[in-house]
């Protein structure tokens, strides 16, 4: 049990009665049978007071067992005690009872005046929802494997063409074959975003492996590569990195990922001779990392679901893109207790914030000084 509920019933034991509560009305009864849901209410003093039909078929119990009984009175092992075990308030969980997959929320049910009157669990079958998406991902994992092999085999050929690793080739084809390998490259790039997103999917947030580096070292990495690319597109990109940023707790596969992606939006939707500039600096802890163009700018509309899987701004249709960028970058960055903001004007350009801490440890001793 949570050890707040074990708190409470410390300290009302010797008042809470042992005889049956009193029974909600029949209009309560049949409005919570009615829910597709499950719901059980615990009140202030540790006690089931409420338990629907639904989950009587989720944890195959009898409420008439449970109700009227406190927390701590309840047999170990069974799925009712596992549940109210795994739940916390506010935070979301995921039981496995008999081969049904379970997920809940605890929400804290307060009483007119303002007290806490006790916490609401609902309850709610995902088995189905998760054997789909086993299938989707599995699905998507097989594609996207057999899309790669033959397309790392047109790029390694096409490298070794350039390479004059079959005989020196004539001027004429060089340049189709440079067309080949950054086509075929541009939709490696594609493959790996979707199943950079189906990974995000599958586990809410990506796996972070963080480890004190150089997070400059990784920014001027990723500006200095965009600056050749700029260059050679006629545009202007200038960046500006701190030199008193500290040495970072983050993951290096991922980190990378966000401002390559950010930087290659802006150079993407930047017309010729437009301006890219990226500002790296530290606030209060907090790594700010801006990145502001002067391209074809984001509608207000399209701005409440830029981040969205698979979501591209009507005026991006005829730009080359699978609208995932976005949604793995801000999955990455979340992933690092951060978040990405953005601010943007039609026709006249954008601007993504993204905010970093430099350890969760960190900020937590902050805030507690």
């Amino acid at each position: 049990m949570k050890l707040h509920r074990h708190t409470s019933v410390g300290r009302y034991a010797a008042t809470i009665p042992h005889t049956r509560p009193e029974r909600y009305s029949a209009t309560d009864a049949v409005l919570l049978d009615s829910l597709s849901n499950g719901i059980i209410f615990i009140d202030n003093l540790c006690v089931i007071r409420c338990v629907n039909s639904k989950v009587e078929v989720l944890l195959g119990l009898c409420r008439d067992s449970v109700i009227g009984k406190r927390l701590d009175l309840l047999p170990l092992g069974t799925p009712l005690y596992r549940i109210l075990s795994e739940s916390s308030c506010n935070l979301p969980f995921e039981v496995n009872i008999n081969g049904t997959a379970i997920a809940g929320k605890t929400f804290e049910l307060r009483a007119p005046s303002g007290s806490v009157a006790g916490e609401i669990i609902e309850l709610h079958d995902v088995t189905d929802m998760k054997r789909e998406r086993k299938l989707r991902e599995d699905y998507i994992a097989m594609m996207t494997h057999d899309l790669k092999s033959p397309l790392t085999a047109i790029i390694c050929y096409a490298q070794m063409l350039k390479l004059d690793f079959f005989g020196k080739i004539e001027t004429v084809i060089r340049n189709p074959v440079e067309k080949i390998e950054v086509s075929s490259l541009k939709l490696l790039s594609m493959i790996e975003e979707i199943m950079d997103s189906y990974r995000s999917e599958a586990s809410g947030l990506f796996q972070v492996y963080r480890k004190h580096d150089d997070i400059k070292l990784i920014i001027s990495e990723c500006c200095q590569e965009k600056a050749l690319e700029a260059e050679a597109a006629g545009k202007i990109f200038e960046f500006r990195i701190a030199n008193d940023i500290p040495m970072f707790s983050f993951d290096k596969r991922l980190i990378p990922h966000v401002f390559t992606n950010l930087l290659g939006n802006a150079l993407k939707y930047t017309p010729r001779s437009g301006r890219i500039t990226l500002v790296a600096q530290m606030k209060n802890l907090i790594l700010h990392v801006e990145v502001e163009d002067t391209g074809i700018g984001i509608s207000r509309d399209d701005l409440k679901r830029i981040f969205t899987r698979y979501y591209r701004a009507a005026n991006a249709d005829c730009f080359f893109g699978t609208g995932l960028g976005l949604t793995i970058s801000k999955a990455i960055v979340e992933a690092h207790g951060g978040n990405i903001e953005v601010e943007s004007t039609e026709g006249i350009g954008s601007k993504f914030v993204v905010k970093i801490p430099r350890s969760y440890e960190e900020i937590q001793s902050q805030i507690a000084a």
